[in-house]
């Protein structure tokens, strides 16, 4: 269930860059410690648990660890909502695209690539990404001469 809130997170994250204060990695690292039992921080079902059992007492905060570096889980693109505020005040609300085609696969969590078209247009003129949309380009003339190659075989 978690897993599916940081899934849920990182898609907002990536069609609303500018509106979070933290990163990819914040995330990836969040959901990397739910399961390695280094931090006490998501043991147990509630905080009246946690205090019932001194969890504190007994084990090391994530929270510690995460502020410790922060600046390896700060968003570069973070604005604190500025330009939302100008328009709209403080009541700023985040309106994102739900269709499927909208979201994006989270291929840094399971340490894969993606293939973003959307990142990839914003980017083509960057030459920082350059080697990204050559592979890109490769990756889609791929596919499409297999897609094709199986259309001929029909």
């Amino acid at each position: 269930m978690f897993h599916q809130f940081l899934d849920c997170v990182y898609q907002l994250l990536c069609q609303f860059p500018e509106r979070f204060e933290f990163n990819e990695k914040f995330l990836i690292e969040m959901h990397y410690h739910v399961y390695s039992c280094q931090f006490g921080t998501f043991l147990f079902n509630s905080e009246k648990e946690r205090v019932q059992y001194d969890v504190m007492a007994s084990t090391n905060s994530l929270w510690d660890y995460i502020n410790s570096k922060a600046e390896e889980f700060t968003n570069e693109s973070y604005d604190g909502g500025a330009k939302d505020k100008e328009e709209m005040g403080d009541g700023a609300v985040l309106f994102p695209k739900t269709r499927t085609s909208d979201l994006k696969y989270w291929a840094g969590l399971f340490d894969k690539r993606s293939i973003c078209v959307r990142c990839v247009t914003i980017h083509a003129c960057d030459s920082r990404h350059g080697d990204r949309r050559l592979e890109f380009v490769s990756i889609l003339h791929r596919w499409q001469w297999r897609r094709r190659q199986q259309g001929e075989r029909r």
